[in-house]
């Protein structure tokens, strides 16, 4: 009898202890499924060590996709997932704006870049922006713009970012996600706020063109550039060195990378 009772506590340590079936949410990709992202995670990690998976959960994660930071972080609050998953700048943002949150844990990946995506029969103006970032990095000023809105996040007020209006210039119409404060950022009254708005006005000063920002769904990328209703998307996880992107459909041209970062972070709810 007594070993019967161990066997089945054993059992039920088990199968309580493990971690399978952790559900972690990420920002939506466009090019690709929840289950064919998480596959090829664990393909990386096994043959490159490219690390996006949490070392807590020993690779059983499910992935499940979100098309804004809120709905995500009101899934977290909720139960409805485990963790999130973010770019640390992202996260330590998150933490120092919410008591409810905490880490889980860093995993270095690989490098990741931000660029600014644009429709394929739209080179010309890529090719321009590529040429004003080029200016931006030998100058000093993208690194100076890091330092002000990615170093200790949250914890600073840098005030409504502005752009100046060029008489009879060209307006672009430059869609934002407000997913991913400080860098991408959207404060509730509609201002532009952080790190990718202070990039694109002194773009905006350099090519002397208007600046017009459209609020969109992570999602709908995309579709904004291929419908016109955008010139210019901010776009995310650009993973450097691999063929394949899984966030980059065929018809959306990418610039240069403007900023890198090489570390995730897993948060989850706090345990009351």
């Amino acid at each position: 009898m007594n070993k019967i009772l161990c066997v089945l506590l054993m059992f039920l340590l088990m199968c309580g202890g493990a971690d399978a079936d952790v559900k972690v949410g990420f920002l939506e990709k466009l090019n690709t499924t929840e289950e064919e992202y998480r596959d090829l995670l664990i393909e990386d990690r096994k043959h490159i060590g490219w690390n996006l998976l949490s070392d807590s959960h020993e690779g059983d994660e499910n992935f499940i996709f979100f098309n804004s930071l809120l709905e995500m972080q009101m899934a977290l609050i909720r139960g409805d997932i485990d963790e999130v998953a973010l770019p640390k700048a992202v996260a330590e943002y998150m933490l120092n704006t919410s008591s409810e949150l905490a880490v889980s844990s860093i995993e270095r990946i690989r490098t990741v870049s931000f660029a600014l995506g644009f429709d394929m029969d739209n080179a010309a103006l890529r090719d321009r922006f590529n040429s004003v970032l080029r200016d931006m990095k030998s100058d000093g000023t993208l690194s100076a713009l890091q330092i002000k809105y990615l170093q200790n996040p949250g914890t600073k007020e840098w005030g409504p970012v502005t752009t100046d209006y060029f008489e009879g210039a060209e307006t672009l119409i430059v869609a934002v996600t407000g997913d991913l404060p400080p860098i991408d950022f959207v404060a509730e009254d509609g201002r532009p706020l952080g790190f990718n708005a202070a990039v694109l006005a002194d773009i905006g000063r350099r090519l002397r063109m208007n600046i017009e920002l459209l609020d969109i769904d992570a999602g709908a990328r995309q579709a904004a550039l291929v419908s016109g209703r955008a010139d210019v998307v901010f776009w995310y996880l650009v993973v450097r060195d691999v063929e394949e992107q899984v966030d980059v459909p065929d018809n959306v041209l990418l610039s240069e990378p403007y900023y890198d970062w090489d570390k995730f972070m897993y948060i989850r709810k706090k345990e009351k």
